[in-house]
């Protein structure tokens, strides 16, 4: 079994940004130093708790120390950005590390984010679709190409510089179900970047990429699945939960600062005492943690929260 990281990352408003993100990059070389097999960071762009609205820039940095773990977006928003764009940064990125890129992607469920861009749920997942095709047409076509679709159209464009991993970069995408995500996961042999959970049947999203990839003539393999949960080790149940409650009772914060309130009803702190009385869950998970702090933790919980608004 390997291991990956998801990091928001979150910080409280009245954090030190700067601060802030020198210990998040600080946690990507401690979690190179644990071994860890991937690591993974988010953007945002608004709502003013996830601050980093570009998650390749941290990486480039940490990378610089982080010599051996894998680096990955999760995820880059694609409907903000033009395609060559994101073609071309993380292409670089990846001669930067040598050949340990992982570009994430997905429509973005962030509701801030949508209103600040303007973008409608009915126009996230077309622009999905199309930018993916575009982006991995440039990755691997040596030559220009031509595009004329819905949202972008251009002649004659090529990276210049492709990327260290040959044919190609991989590409990760998000999803709690979404048909369009788990079919652009089987057409183009994508990581799957899924929340583990009750409300979700697992193995269903997994057969439904295997369908699509079979549709498509493409091969993929359940190495290409990573399942998200939160995990904190500790040396009792209840010492992980007195490590944890104040990082969760921040995320609750940030989640009604966004608009998320029906998800933590009737209070953050009941559904909180409610998840300490639960017993421990068994079973095993496709993604864990040997350690981590309070922060990834709890963050670590964030695609079944924000599922509500907007299957990815």
């Amino acid at each position: 079994m390997k291991f990956s990281f998801f990091m928001m990352p979150l910080h409280r408003p009245s954090e030190n940004p700067a601060l802030a993100f020198d210990r998040d990059i600080s946690l990507i070389h401690y979690a190179d130093a644990l071994d860890f097999d991937e690591f993974f960071i988010g953007e945002h762009h608004s709502g003013g708790w996830e601050t980093m609205p570009a998650p390749e820039m941290v990486l480039a940095k940490a990378a610089a120390h982080a010599h051996r773990i894998r680096l990955g977006t999760s995820v880059i928003s694609l409907p903000f950005h033009h395609p060559f764009q994101v073609a071309e940064r993380m292409a670089f990125l990846d001669h930067l590390t040598r050949g340990r890129v992982i570009l994430g992607v997905g429509p973005c469920n962030l509701i801030t984010d949508k209103k600040l861009f303007g973008m409608t749920n009915e126009q996230l997942h077309p622009m999905l679709a199309e930018s993916v095709d575009i982006i991995i047409r440039l990755l691997e076509s040596p030559d220009p190409i031509d595009y004329e679709g819905r949202f972008w159209s251009f002649k004659g464009m090529r990276l210049q510089l492709r990327s260290y991993q040959q044919p190609r970069l991989p590409l990760a995408i998000a999803s709690s179900g979404n048909p369009v995500s788990l079919e652009l996961a089987g057409k183009h042999a994508m990581l799957l970047l899924s929340p583990a959970g009750k409300n979700r049947r697992s193995a269903e999203l997994w057969n439904t990429v295997e369908a699509a990839a079979a549709k498509h003539g493409a091969k993929t393999s359940r190495d290409n699945w990573r399942i998200a949960t939160c995990v904190y080790l500790a040396e009792s149940r209840e010492q992980a939960w007195a490590d944890v409650e104040e990082a969760i009772r921040r995320d609750m914060e940030y989640f009604f600062a966004i608009g998320l309130k029906a998800l933590t009803s009737p209070t953050p702190a009941s559904r909180l005492m409610k998840s300490r009385r639960a017993p421990a869950p068994t079973g095993g998970t496709g993604s864990s943690a040997r350690r981590t702090t309070p922060s990834p933790t709890s963050s670590a919980c964030r695609p079944r929260q924000e599922a509500s608004a907007g299957s990815c």
